[in-house]
């Protein structure tokens, strides 16, 4: 079995900040639409929205090693906007259910520390695998926002899938997938 470790992310720590570029950096031809031009900027955005915004990010560590970055915004309603990027080097070799006690950990984080009402998760479209990972959980889906990013000059459909405090302590109660 694994060991595994999410770790809240500290925006002055220059180690957190290099793991997160690099996943970034990783996954950049996913993650860098046409309004974000860099590794730089969009980690940048990130550690000052933790910094001075109160948003919450996590690395998740297995055996030590860095498997995932998971970011959290929230609007005024303590709806929470998330971003999940995986290590694709540790996913390679990593197991579903390893990935979906690491979403687990980081969604009851959410809920019952930072008291969020709701969860906004958005995937591109094609994304089939986070929409698995999501719907697994317990994540419904919302709707589609056509054209919502520009990437490489090409329009691309995002996803949204929501889970509702209420959702989430109900399936917990009648032992669905926690």
């Amino acid at each position: 079995m694994y060991k595994l470790d999410v770790v809240k992310v500290d925006p002055d720590n220059n180690t957190h900040k290099l793991i997160i570029e690099e996943m970034i950096r990783n996954n950049s031809k996913w993650f860098l639409d046409d309004s974000i031009t860099t590794v730089d900027q969009f980690v940048s955005e990130h550690l000052e929205g933790i910094k001075d915004y109160g948003f919450v990010g996590f690395i998740a560590y297995i055996d030590e090693i860095p498997y995932g970055y998971l970011f959290a915004e929230f609007d005024r309603y303590k709806n929470a906007y998330l971003t999940i990027v995986n290590n694709p080097i540790a996913t390679k070799w990593m197991h579903f259910y390893t990935s979906q006690k690491v979403f687990k950990q980081f969604i009851d984080y959410l809920f019952n520390t930072e008291k969020a009402n709701k969860l906004i998760c958005y995937m591109f479209t094609w994304n089939e695998r986070a929409e698995k990972a999501c719907r697994y959980i317990g994540f419904r889906k919302e709707g589609i926002a056509k054209g919502q990013i520009v990437l490489n000059g090409k329009s691309i459909n995002q996803l949204y899938l929501g889970l509702t405090k209420e959702d989430y302590i109900r399936s917990k109660q009648d032992g669905q997938r926690h």
